[in-house]
């Protein structure tokens, strides 16, 4: 059995990659803010502006437990500050294998520039300063990943030969 939990920054390809295994493998595919949608009924915008952030956080965790329940191969395209919780990072290494997908500021704000609104971290204006903020607090954890790709140069061939070992 294998699980995989992609982990970076709002829009370096997370959703992307765990599609393109999904449609490759068969696997099942999760996405941790989909699953928090689903189970609250509610937007994560809605939860950050109603409940808080800290609120959002606790929710992500107990959806990323109940996931690590799943007894099957699995990819998973994590919400960007899921692995900032050293339990919830814990929990991924223990239970799967953790990606990191590493991206530019530029192709960060490249694959974000429709959908910023969207995005509580990332609301308002000097959204560049708000991701280079966001990436200088969550590089170290990030880099404790077991696979640190950069998204401009990966192929499927390179995520399939983690699988293979």
């Amino acid at each position: 059995m294998h699980r995989l939990f992609f982990i970076g920054m709002p829009g370096c390809g997370k959703t992307f990659w765990a599609k393109q295994l999904e449609d490759t493998l068969g696997w099942k595919r999760f996405d941790t803010d989909e699953l928090i949608v689903t189970k609250t009924g509610k937007s994560i915008a809605s939860i950050f502006e109603s409940k808080g952030e800290l609120f959002f956080r606790k929710i992500e965790s107990t959806v990323l437990q109940d996931l690590i329940e799943v007894n099957e191969s699995f990819v998973c395209s994590t919400g960007g500050g899921l692995p900032l919780n050293s339990n919830n990072f814990s929990l991924m290494k223990h239970n799967g294998t953790t990606i990191y997908l590493q991206a530019s500021i530029s192709l960060l704000l490249n694959n974000l520039k429709k959908e910023k609104e969207q995005r509580p971290l990332l609301k308002g204006d000097n959204v560049e300063e708000k991701l280079q903020q966001l990436f200088s607090k969550r590089k170290a954890d990030y880099e404790q990943a077991d696979y640190i790709f950069n998204v401009e140069q990966l192929t499927l061939s390179q995520i399939l030969t983690i699988i293979q070992q």
